[in-house]
């Protein structure tokens, strides 16, 4: 860290003295640029968006640290350290007049788009006695035009009708500001809406605007015109009325290179594969095909003598790449020489690696105690011969805990785990998935030794997931877990396993049968780059538990001396858990942007249970929750432990609360900075003995939110962010007075908490 600040400080320093290092004798260092709009209406940061030279990058908008960096090297490009600080660091920016003037034109373009259409930049250029400019666009923006009129002219044909008819959803309407960016969005969608009804060979270039600005009021006449169809002819440009397309015949190409296609011939030659005939699809492979035909036609919605449908190709293109051993999906029409309004279609799939080994190690720190992990898996990725992924891995996990060999961690298991790229539920099964679909069953089995206890997980799942480009949708009909105790240390269970301790159940034998559903959208499709944009996030998920087994045994069991019904002596348990979050993310800039999260949670146990089962409760704390403190130290409500370390038996509740903000910005080179602020808590719906004042009450839970504020480095490198962030609490509720919760004033080592992890916090 001293080494970091020496090289910091001495990036400042010449930086401030010697900007110029690295900037030719005739030229100049572009120093600054600015950007004077007369409208408050045009929005600054789109016009810089249009600016084809700015200056260097400066570090939490003070001093270009990069700059800085680079002006550390030497001319010797030979050393290695020279050519860290160039990489490291940023060129000087030297000013191209050019440049200049192509932004300002650019901008002039922009604002037309947008509507301005007599707009006018002029720029204005400051050199100083330092080889340095300032620049300076001044921008008259001028009056808005709007939309006075949108219409389209039909000439009866079949696609004038079906323009003329989603005129109606239109994106431009009258008295919008004339916009070209929704005009270009406008003719994509109505190519959408024609290729979906079988018009194959329309484009964009097929409809035109004529704009009329003549018309005052500083409004726009907007006039839609569909162009005709042009074929060429033995060199005769023919214009011709667009047509309906048909699929013809549908071919699967299976491990077919692309290079059988012959461009003379218009075709794939296929005489020296072998063809198989499958409810009207054919399938073309040598030797043997590598995938069940059938698994093929439920994953492709493009069918044999139907009309075009350009979303039948995407689903198409869905449905195959998630069948996870086929490494490549394309996708080609050729027309029939016989009716060229007949497509047929050749789907060309070529094979991924049917097994998959790996080994993974890993190093941990929990409150000091170090350990580690080995996890070996196997994946065949076909094992059916119909897309179906097999999954097995073994692990073990060691943790040597306070140094002493007597008091060790050890945790062994396995998962095996069957992937269906379909929903193999009744009523669905046979039809064609119209979003990505998959089915999935689960075994695992855990074995955790800590000096405490010893505890054996056994666990069964099924569940159902689909999704579009929005959202996920995942379905988990059954989900069963049995826990097995058959040891526990003689003074863990009399400091945690009293008669009437809240936490004696979740350290017995038991039994979790639920049902479970969890939701997930984003505004920004999947696929497309997040970055920069505007766009927020839903998660919802809600689970049951114990609910059909409760009712079967109240009709036909006996409860037990507790009133409670079991399964081999075992209670099972019922409860209801529900969880929401919202995050947004608003850019103010390209290296600023800010980020902000709502989540709560309840979880409910009634009927055959009187707590909640350990795994199913909730924790605060840690690097994606209230920083200040370390992960389940905090909470619930004003309990205090007692113990130094972690206290997870007693810190842990029925309802959560998180909520956070942070300010994220690019630095330099891979580094981000963040500021944040988190507040939070958890909270038991009961009072329990063993965690005094933790019970949620509407009159005073607000008291007893949890704050705190920090900041963090991040390393981006694109495919992993690496985070270290550090909290301090501001607002401690677990503080015996007021004047101690409020931790500002008396600032202690136990006010600060350290984390690492990879990804954002949210």
């Amino acid at each position: 860290m001293k080494r970091l600040m020496i090289i910091l400080m001495a990036a400042l320093l010449l930086q401030a003295c010697s900007s110029v290092k690295y900037v030719p004798e005739d030229e100049h260092l572009l120093r600054k640029t600015t950007i004077k709009v007369d409208n408050p209406q045009v929005s600054k940061s789109n016009l810089s968006t249009q600016l084809r030279q700015t200056p260097n990058h400066r570090f939490m908008g003070l001093i270009a640290l990069e700059l800085g960096l680079y002006n550390l090297s030497g001319q010797d490009t030979s050393k290695w350290v020279n050519r860290i600080l160039r990489k490291v660091g940023e060129a000087p920016v030297i000013y191209d007049q050019s440049q200049s003037y192509r932004s300002l034109r650019a901008m002039e373009q922009s604002l037309f788009n947008q509507g301005y259409f007599n707009a006018e930049v002029s720029l204005k250029e400051d050199f100083m006695p330092e080889r340095k400019v300032k620049t300076r666009y001044d921008v008259k923006a001028g009056d808005l035009y709007k939309v006075k009129s949108y219409e389209f002219n039909s000439q009866g044909s079949s696609l004038d009708s079906l323009l003329q008819a989603s005129m109606k959803q239109s994106l431009i309407k009258k008295g919008k500001a004339f916009s070209s960016e929704e005009l270009n969005n406008e003719r994509s969608r109505l190519v959408s809406v024609a290729r979906n009804q079988g018009y194959y060979a329309i484009n964009r270039d097929h409809l035109g605007y004529l704009v009329d600005s003549t018309v005052g009021n500083h409004q726009v006449d907007i006039d839609l015109q569909l162009k005709p169809y042009t074929r060429i002819v033995t060199d005769e440009v023919r214009y011709e009325e667009h047509h309906v397309y048909s699929i013809g015949d549908v071919y699967f190409l299976l491990d077919v290179p692309t290079s059988a296609f012959s461009r003379t011939e218009n075709k794939f030659m296929l005489s020296d594969y072998d063809t198989l005939q499958v409810d009207g699809y054919y399938v073309v492979y040598r030797n043997k095909p590598f995938l069940n035909p059938r698994a093929l036609i439920h994953a492709t919605n493009i069918e044999p003598q139907s009309i075009y449908c350009a979303n039948d190709v995407t689903r198409t293109y869905a449905g195959l790449n998630r069948i996870e051993c086929l490494k490549y999906v394309n996708i080609r029409f050729v027309n029939d020489k016989e009716d060229p309004h007949s497509l047929d279609t050749y789907i060309v799939l070529s094979p991924n690696k049917d097994n998959i080994f790996s080994l993974d190690v890993e190093g941990t720190n929990t409150a000091g105690d170090l350990g580690g992990a080995l996890t070996f898996s196997y994946i065949q990725q076909n094992i059916f011969k119909g897309g179906e992924v097999f999954n097995a891995n073994v692990r073990g996990a060691y943790e040597a805990l306070s140094a002493s060999l007597q008091n060790d961690y050890w945790e062994y298991g396995g998962e095996v785990s069957l992937t269906l790229p379909k929903l193999a539920m009744p009523f669905v099964g046979k039809s064609k998935n119209r979003s990505a679909a998959t089915t999935a069953f689960n075994l695992s089995y855990d074995n955790l030794q800590r000096p405490e206890f010893l505890r054996t997980t056994m666990s069964a799942a099924m569940s159902y997931s689909w999704q579009n480009a929005y959202a996920r949708h995942t379905f988990n009909p059954l989900d069963f877990a049995y826990t097995y105790m058959p040891r526990i240390d003689s003074t863990f269970e009399a400091n945690y396993m009293k008669e009437g301790s809240y936490l004696k159940y979740s350290y017995e034998d038991q039994f979790i049968v639920h049902t479970a559903y969890n939701f997930s959208y984003s505004s920004v499709p999947s696929g497309i780059d997040q970055k920069n944009r505007h766009y927020y996030t839903l998660r919802a998920n809600a689970e049951a538990g114990g609910n059909l087994l409760y009712l079967a045994y109240k009709q036909f069991g006996t409860p037990n001396e507790d009133g409670q019904y079991t399964i081999g002596n075992i209670p099972f348990s019922q409860y209801l858990k529900g969880e929401f979050e919202v995050t947004e993310h608003i850019p103010f800039s390209e290296n600023l942007r800010l980020a902000y999260r709502l989540g709560v949670g309840v979880a409910y146990p009634y009927g055959n249970s009187k707590i909640l089962p350990f795994e199913k409760r909730f924790y605060s704390g840690g690097a994606n929750s209230v920083r200040g403190w370390s992960v389940r130290k905090l909470g619930p409500g004003t309990f205090k432990s007692d113990l130094r370390g972690i206290d997870f038996m007693n810190q842990s509740g029925d309802v959560k609360l998180d909520m956070s903000v942070e300010l994220r910005q690019k630095w330099f080179w891979l580094l981000e900075g963040a500021y944040f602020i988190d507040a939070g808590n958890i909270w038991t719906l009961h009072e329990y003995d063993n965690q005094p004042g933790g019970q949620f009450r509407f009159d005073r839970f607000y008291k007893e939110i949890a704050c705190s504020v920090g900041m963090g480095v991040r390393l981006n490198f694109n495919v992993i962010l690496v985070r270290f962030d550090m909290g301090m609490k501001v607002y401690d509720p677990s503080g015996l007075t007021n004047q101690d919760r409020w931790r500002l004033r008396q600032i202690d080592s136990d006010d600060f908490a350290w984390h690492f992890a990879i990804g954002y916090p949210f």
